[in-house]
């Protein structure tokens, strides 16, 4: 049998980095449905506040439509450049080094600051990126684990078999599409960081 095909747990160690957070966040929140809605929404507001103060003459209301827009990318900026690196200083818990056990019973967290148990129903979806995956839980809030943190392309695999299992086709989560990807695996230059 396969190291792809065992249903064993699935054990990592890791840390994140403050870098490898902030990233992870910014592509997490800029596919937000809300994310787009807000990017064109701002810009209607943006154009239609110029058009109105050339169209109509109302240099004060124009303004004032064009302060509001210039507010709304200030807190785009905010919440996707300045928000995740003080939610990671803020939160020592995120710079920990994390020891997860993924297993068919649920998901075993173990760090300095004490162990969680959490069922798989905990989390509605997993979201897959080139760097990562994230085990979204609640509106907006997420679970970050690098794909650097795996031993080689059979652990992957087992995981991505175990995610497939229990969240692809739960309630309201968004089915997986995983492949298998033990051919496309490249190792990373650096081996991982294990403090």
């Amino acid at each position: 049998m396969s190291n792809a095909g065992m249903r064993g747990p699935v054990e990592l160690s890791f840390s994140l980095t403050e870098e490898e957070y902030v990233s992870a966040a910014q592509s997490f929140y800029a596919r937000s449905p809300y994310a787009m809605f807000h990017f064109y929404l701002v810009a209607a507001v943006l154009a239609g506040s110029v058009l109105f103060a050339t169209l109509a003459g109302e240099p004060y209301l124009g303004g004032l439509l064009f302060a509001i827009g210039f507010v709304g990318v200030a807190w785009r900026f905010y919440t996707l450049y300045t928000l995740p690196r003080a939610q990671f200083r803020r939160n020592p818990k995120l710079g920990e080094t994390f020891h997860l056990t993924f297993s068919e019973e649920g998901i075993h967290s173990r760090t300095k600051g004490g162990e969680t148990r959490l069922e798989w129903g905990y989390y509605s979806e997993v979201r897959e990126t080139p760097d990562g995956y994230f085990l979204v839980y609640g509106e907006d809030m997420f679970s970050l684990l690098p794909k650097r943190v795996f031993g080689g392309p059979w652990q992957e695999e087992a995981f991505r078999e175990l995610l497939r299992r229990k969240l692809g086709l739960g309630a309201g989560a968004q089915p997986l599409e995983l492949k298998s990807r033990a051919d496309a695996y490249v190792p990373p230059v650096e081996p991982p960081d294990w403090r």
